[in-house]
């Protein structure tokens, strides 16, 4: 007898369609969740391509989410909602369904913990990551940058669980010390060494991924203790108001 599904997801990213961090993905949803990964591939040569594009959005997600009959929405990448803002408003009103983000799910998983100064740690430059950090200061937390991650986004692609630690090593060896230590874009995936992460660092490790994960389902009223993948998932937090 199959088991009961009692969630239906959908992850909506805008690209690339290729990556270590879908197969990392099927590591935490829970057997009872369906996950369906979808590709707008909106992404252009800048981020300037995908400001204002609202309405785009929503009309590519609208008959996905009826097709797929989604009863949650995750739409990823933080600049995405940087350069459209009120997106995940606009399309929860378009889908009649719970919908969370990048920051509407990191920022209640870093209150959770606490945590006021982070580091920021992502695969892109200084021109994506500063309107983030602004983002972060304008709710109340000081996110800091170290030194140029990866010359090339897409090169995070390439890089595995070992190289993803050494850079989160590296990275809190340039910063201030911080309360916690934030992972933006998941194509830098560092889903398989957040346990070892947070045991090493000595600080919680949250991922965009995951948080979105746990935020929509806990929208949803699901709870789950998933062990083997950071603190978040595995204690569940309840999101600050």
């Amino acid at each position: 007898m199959s088991e009961t599904i009692r969630a239906r997801l959908g992850f909506v990213t805008l690209g690339p369609a290729s990556g270590p961090h879908f197969s990392s993905m099927q590591l935490l949803v829970p057997p009872d969740v369906r996950w369906d990964p979808e590709v707008l591939g909106l992404y252009g040569k800048t981020h300037e391509d995908i400001r204002g594009i609202h309405e785009v959005i929503v009309n590519r997600v609208r008959p996905l989410a009826q097709q797929h009959q989604w009863q949650g929405v995750t739409l990823a990448a933080a600049m995405v909602e940087i350069m459209n803002p009120g997106i995940r408003e606009r399309l929860q009103d378009a889908l009649k369904v719970p919908v969370t983000t990048a920051l509407d799910s990191v920022i209640p998983a870093l209150r959770a913990f606490k945590a006021r100064r982070i580091a920021l740690i992502t695969p892109m430059d200084e021109a994506a990551n500063g309107p983030i950090r602004e983002h972060l200061r304008s709710v109340g937390i000081e996110a800091y940058s170290p030194a140029s991650v990866i010359k090339n986004y897409l090169d995070a692609g390439n890089l595995g669980p070992d190289d993803v630690y050494a850079i989160a090593e590296k990275a809190l060896k340039q910063v201030p010390p911080v309360d916690a230590v934030y992972f933006q874009a998941a194509i830098l995936d560092p889903i398989r060494v957040l346990d070892r992460m947070e045991r090493h660092l000595g600080v919680p490790v949250v991922a965009s991924l995951p948080a979105m994960l746990w935020r929509i389902l806990s929208k949803l009223g699901l709870r789950y203790k998933i062990s083997g993948y950071g603190r978040l998932l595995k204690e569940w937090p309840k999101a600050p108001e």
